[in-house]
């Protein structure tokens, strides 16, 4: 659905000039002829052009992915009127446009660039669009759920921020919390042609009630509503005092649960157009929905109002003051750019904000299922997720949690490196533990867990007799991560080669350098992502804190991914004449470089590295299951640096063969 672009590509002649030209500068030997200015100028020109074009095809990709959902959305005053390539970006609301347009494509560049379409595939494509799901209203409740949901099927992702829950997931993850009616078999592959009734005792009861109430937080397809209205309009079939033999006398039932059952808040008009023709199509029907236009600012610090607002919203749907909310569900916001803070090396900071619409819902019903990023919140690590993340867990109502460890298994090709969480809880439960589900793979492991309190919480449940082990020795030893050093420890920001280019440069192995006023300096040789961590030469007085580590061996990792979890730590020992910028964290520092090799073995053994994988890579949980033995020296009386360290430490934390293979299988899955 979404060839809109009629792009041509460019004339291919300047492309293989361009090759043409960097091929003869790249000519060694007898044939080898220097480029003449005018060719290098042409050169950088045709380059210059190539990059702009591309740039250029890759914002009108991504304009055009998000164009269907829009399409599909749209209200127009006459439907009888066309969506054209000209009219269509007037048909949009501002804050709307900027929720699902890329960022920096405002109406003026989309008037700008529009050019670039066809405008009779950009109108055939809309009209079929809205053809699609008006002939859904001729259909009965299950036909048009399944060919809406099919639909939805064509529609993509307009970028990790924005994820369109797939009809799949909003399947697993209420099937899993609430039961009712479900469209997909067990594996959750494929659909059925008759939904299966899931039953999930009490609370399916009373969720799926005739009189229930449902409440979506931003909602941005109308998907969750949809399940949630099918088992309630089910339900209601069965009571039904009428015989329903037409289209019709389901439609007026399903009208019914959708007016009377059914609440949505979203974050745009936009958002509450596709909703409303997710649930009703193009007919005349009453739906219940209302928009904030700054849904996430009054959750995040204006809860009461918001609260306030809500119960308003439904009384004036309803003419029920303070009515009870059966449920919550949905698939909150995960995380937002903060515009006005930036790091001290100027990069954006990210800052998650799904446990608001966690915390604001625990408020508002009975029963709540969200999903979203799990390990940090479970870990209690990251900004703002200490706190929310140890209340959480410690829940008395908490009675179901779920967690993907590789988000793929969710949302197929969206990539999260905290994994994902399904979360449920009921305010009327007052016993302490809760299900938990470890899944990986397709594979489960199911435990009734206890809330873990202050102890860190084990993500995989084949992992608790090693943990208890770890525990242990800590108690008796200690705990790693109450010696890392901070990032901050020479004061040396992402930028500081960017500001500085004279104060640094740079070193390769077994250049010269006077270690009394000089130190060797590992830092990125710029700020952002496509900073590359380096080694420069550098003047001692560069370093204004922590010079008491400066004549120290160092043994550091990357503090990008410390523990390992997503690829190499890159663990090294760095020697007493060096110092490192913010890529890099001191696990510990030594007066010999003899302990520093020692605890480098320590290190990079099967149960340490295996240690530092039970927590999430957020360098607040680093190494908080990792036991510290303290002394290093060759004569430390508890470890033989000389021999198979593998073995002795198995033996010192008393980890059986079972576990030794269970380590040795999760490492192997890291290589």
């Amino acid at each position: 659905m979404g060839h809109f672009l009629n792009v041509v590509p460019g004339p291919f002649s300047s492309v293989s000039y361009i090759e043409d030209l960097e091929k003869k500068s790249k000519k060694r030997g007898k044939d080898k002829r220097p480029l003449t200015e005018e060719e290098k100028k042409r050169l950088e020109e045709l380059k210059k052009k190539n990059n702009n074009r591309e740039a250029a095809i890759s914002i009108l990709r991504g304009i055009s992915i998000r164009m269907p959902l829009l399409i599909y959305g749209a209200e127009l005053q006459d439907e009888s009127q066309e969506i054209t390539i000209d009219n269509f970006a007037s048909l949009i609301d501002p804050q709307s446009w900027e929720e699902f347009m890329p960022k920096g494509v405002t109406k003026q560049k989309f008037n700008s660039i529009k050019k670039y379409y066809d405008p009779e595939i950009f109108c055939a494509a809309g009209k079929r669009i809205r053809a699609m799901a008006r002939a859904a209203d001729k259909l009965s409740v299950e036909e048009r759920i399944e060919r809406i949901t099919d639909i939805f099927c064509t529609f993509r992702n307009p970028d990790k921020e924005t994820v369109l829950t797939p009809w799949r997931v909003v399947n697993m993850h209420l099937g899993d919390c609430l039961g009712g009616y479900n469209f997909f078999e067990k594996g959750y592959e494929t659909t059925l042609s008759e939904p299966r009734f899931i039953d999930r005792g009490e609370v399916t009861a009373n969720v799926f009630a005739p009189d229930s109430h449902i409440l979506e937080i931003n909602s941005k397809s109308g998907l969750y509503p949809l399940y949630m209205a099918y088992s309630i309009y089910r339900t209601r079939l069965k009571d039904s005092l009428f015989s329903v033999s037409s289209i019709e006398d389901e439609q007026r039932i399903w009208d019914k649960v959708v007016a009377e059952n059914i609440f949505v808040i979203c974050k745009t008009p936009m958002a509450k157009s596709i909703t409303k023709r997710t649930l009703i199509g193009f007919r005349k029907a009453k739906v219940n929905t209302r928009y904030f236009e700054d849904l996430i600012n009054q959750i995040k610090n204006k809860p009461e109002h918001f609260i306030k607002q809500v119960d308003k919203f439904i009384t004036d749907r309803t003419g029920i003051k303070n009515m009870k909310i059966n449920a919550i569900v949905g698939n909150p916001p995960y995380q937002e750019v903060v515009a006005q803070k930036e790091t001290a090396n100027g990069q954006k900071v990210s800052v998650s904000i799904f446990q608001y619409f966690q915390t604001i819902s625990d408020q508002l019903g009975r029963y709540t299922s969200l999903i979203y990023p799990g390990a940090r919140w479970i870990h209690r690590s990251g900004k703002g997720l200490e706190q929310f993340g140890f209340t959480q867990i410690n829940d008395p109502h908490l009675c179901f949690l779920k967690f993907f460890p590789d988000s793929t298994d969710v949302f197929k090709e969206v990539g999260i490196a905290d994994g994902l969480s399904i979360v449920m809880k009921d305010t009327q439960k007052k016993s302490n533990g809760f299900r938990y589900v470890y899944s990986k793979k397709g594979k489960e492991v199911t435990i009734e867990a206890n809330n873990p309190k202050e102890e860190l919480f084990s993500l995989n449940p084949l992992d608790n007799e090693i943990t208890d082990s770890l525990n242990c020795a800590i108690i008796k030893y200690g705990c790693l991560h109450d010696a890392i050093l901070p990032r901050s420890l020479f004061s040396i920001e992402s930028d500081f080669v960017e500001k500085n280019p004279m104060l640094v440069i740079d070193y390769h192995e077994g250049d010269n350098y006077d270690p009394e006023s000089e130190i060797k300096l590992f830092t990125n040789d710029k700020a952002g992502k496509s900073g590359r961590a380096k080694w420069y030469i550098a003047n001692k007085d560069v370093i204004t804190t922590g010079r008491e580590h400066l004549n120290r061996w160092k043994v550091i990792v990357s503090s990008a991914n410390a523990g390992g979890q997503k690829r190499s730590n890159q663990i090294a020992i760095v020697d007493n004449h060096s110092a490192f910028g913010r890529s890099r964290v001191a696990l510990k520092t030594f007066a010999t470089e003899q302990e520093a090799k020692n605890f480098f073995k320590y290190a990079t053994s099967e149960i340490i590295r295996f240690a530092f994988l039970l927590t999430d890579e957020s360098l607040t949980s680093l190494a908080k299951k990792v036991p510290d033995l303290l002394n290093y020296s060759d004569d430390n009386g508890i470890v033989d640096y000389s021999s198979n360290i593998n073995a002795q430490l198995y033996e010192l934390f008393g980890i059986d063969e079972k576990n030794q293979q269970h380590i040795r299988d999760v490492l192997a899955t890291k290589e």
